[in-house]
């Protein structure tokens, strides 16, 4: 990298000092054996390359060798479950002893199926809030009637709004999401 650095003197002449590390530029080059010097190192390039270069009838090619070279499927899954055996025992390692308990109960291979299955139907976050949104409104919507007519205010009435509502916000999010698909195609 070349730095200059111009002084200013009293005089007001300014003055340029290239660095130690900076060739100072001739503007007679001589552009003939410049050319002449790349082409030879272009050449002894090439000389190089076909020394080192593998004869291509000495590789395999992919239709020769079969595609099982020690890489299988289930590799993939094997290391996968490994790494999350080892991630879990590491974070036990740092848990007080009731929550090292909790954890081996929580992550056994039934339950934690059963919660993702949950995660993935169950406990949709649209449907929840459509869920609680729903139930708050029918509950006070009620609340309202029945202190104003004179009724008595059914508990069950919360579970069904909620239902309700859980089925708004999940059709809601099937509809959001069938038009954000049609947008981008």
């Amino acid at each position: 990298m070349t730095e200059k650095h111009i002084h200013r003197h009293e005089t007001g002449q300014e003055h340029e000092q290239t660095s130690e590390n900076e060739v100072p530029r001739n503007p007679e080059v001589d552009h003939v054996s410049l050319k002449n010097e790349q082409e030879q190192q272009l050449e002894a390039s090439r000389l190089t390359a076909e020394e080192h270069a593998i004869p291509s009838r000495l590789l395999a090619s992919e239709k020769d060798e079969p595609a099982s070279s020690g890489f299988h499927i289930g590799t993939l899954h094997a290391l996968k479950k490994d790494s999350y055996a080892n991630l879990l025992t590491t974070t036990r390692r740092h848990l007080p002893t009731v929550s090292k308990q909790f954890s081996k109960l929580i992550h056994q291979k039934n339950i934690e199926a059963l919660s993702d299955v949950g995660a993935q139907t169950v406990a949709r976050p649209s449907g929840l809030l459509g869920g609680g949104i729903g139930a708050l409104i029918g509950s006070v919507t009620l609340l309202y009637y029945a202190k104003h007519y004179g009724f008595h205010y059914n508990y069950a009435f919360f579970l069904v709004t909620f239902l309700v509502g859980f089925g708004l916000g999940l059709f809601v999010e099937l509809v959001l999401r069938f038009v954000k698909r049609r947008s981008n195609v």
